[in-house]
């Protein structure tokens, strides 16, 4: 009897240490692996949260993503690289297949779990500080104008567009340069005329340096645009209402010069109704305006399509 008690009370016993092995290992498969000092106000988990966006189920956040641009330079590689992921992460496609191609599978995929990993935890600095900040913002706004979605979206997409560069930037000229330092052998970077320069590059130390610059960086313009902001409230005043009728109200919200290309689709239209402005009802002078300054900032459009959807004379 006791025997039979023991032996189950020891399979307790070891069923209860697996469990515990296996939650323990679960837990840190969950960690993002980082090789040194990383600041406080990035998260070290890996990001399982997919909205980035402030608005209902991100309608207008998915809509404007349409129009950016989302390839950046890796200049040391002579590639571009497609940031089309979350808020600002990439699949590292072309970082990888460089890679392998030039140095083989062990290198590339070495080079690519770091970037991956250390991209991740620069994107968390966003779902960290950034989401609660602005959803405080716009509920701010809500309290102290009668069009608080014009400020709010206007100086909003502004931050993401800013905040997107400056991450890009610091990804693609200090963080991957650095990890190549990690990872490529030495004789490799002698032999290659475009590595020449990493041979003198202190990789931990510039990458501490680029987080530490990410947060000041972000805090400062984070500290600007809503600045911008609050003059612009206050200049127009507190019962200023934004007539969404008006085509200049596209080119108040949006600069033309942050867009790569403009889709006149039904999408497009439907971001425009979401923000009530009623594309149908543009004159012809109104449309003529819109088609003229597309071109001079060199934005894609197609203008036959353009015309199509908004009548003339409408």
């Amino acid at each position: 009897m006791w025997l039979y008690i023991y032996a189950f009370g020891s399979l307790l016993l070891v069923i209860f240490l697996i469990m515990f092995i296996v939650l323990i290992i679960k837990k840190s498969n969950n960690k993002i692996k980082y090789y040194q000092y990383i600041d406080e106000d990035f998260v070290y988990k890996k990001n399982k949260q997919k909205v980035w966006w402030i608005s209902n189920k991100g309608r207008f956040e998915k809509l404007w993503d349409l129009t950016q641009n989302k390839y950046y330079d890796i200049k040391i590689l002579n590639i571009k690289e497609c940031f089309n992921l979350g808020f600002c992460n990439s699949r590292y496609l072309y970082l990888y297949n460089k890679i392998h191609k030039n140095f083989g599978y062990l290198v590339a995929n070495k080079v690519y779990k770091k970037t991956k990993n250390y991209n991740s935890i620069i994107e968390n600095i966003w779902f960290k500080v950034y989401m609660k900040k602005l959803h405080i913002r716009l509920k701010s706004l809500c309290n102290s104008t009668s069009s608080p979605e014009y400020f709010f979206y206007k100086y909003y997409f502004l931050f993401i567009y800013k905040s997107r560069h400056l991450l890009m930037n610091i990804i693609t000229n200090e963080i991957i340069p650095s990890i190549l330092k990690l990872e490529l052998p030495i004789n490799i970077i002698e032999e290659y005329e475009e590595l020449v320069h990493l041979k003198s590059l202190k990789p931990d130390l510039t990458i501490e340096t680029a987080f530490l610059k990410i947060k000041n960086k972000m805090q400062n313009l984070f500290k600007i645009i809503n600045s911008e902001c609050d003059n612009e409230v206050l200049l127009k005043g507190e019962n200023w209402v934004a007539n969404y009728k008006e085509v200049d109200i596209l080119f108040t919200m949006f600069p033309f010069k942050h867009f790569d290309n403009i889709l006149f689709n039904e999408k497009f239209v439907k971001l425009a109704k979401k923000f009530r402005i009623n594309m149908s009802n543009f004159k012809e002078e109104n449309i003529i305006k819109l088609i003229d300054i597309l071109k001079e900032n060199n934005v894609l459009f197609d203008e036959e399509n353009l015309k199509k959807l908004i009548s003339y004379g409408g």
